[in-house]
């Protein structure tokens, strides 16, 4: 289960650090017109931030199904 913690504190702190950069990106573009450039950047900090909660949501899926397998397989 040691293993399932390591990925499950590194896909946190990478939806952690995803979520920081789009809102600092959203800020320093805050009251000003963005370029192309800044676009760009932001559509990808949202994608970082996209892949990175699919990736939390399907751990945690995984993790429900096999607890309930588990608890099924011992009734």
């Amino acid at each position: 289960m040691a293993n399932m913690l390591d990925i499950q504190h590194r896909l946190d702190h990478q939806l952690s650090d995803a979520s920081h950069e789009v809102l600092s990106l959203a800020q320093s573009m805050q009251g000003q017109s963005p370029t192309m450039d800044d676009l760009f950047t932001f559509k990808n900090a949202l994608r970082k931030e996209a892949v990175s909660n699919l990736a939390d949501n399907q751990l945690s899926s995984l993790k429900h199904n096999l607890t309930r397998s588990i608890i099924e397989s011992i009734s």
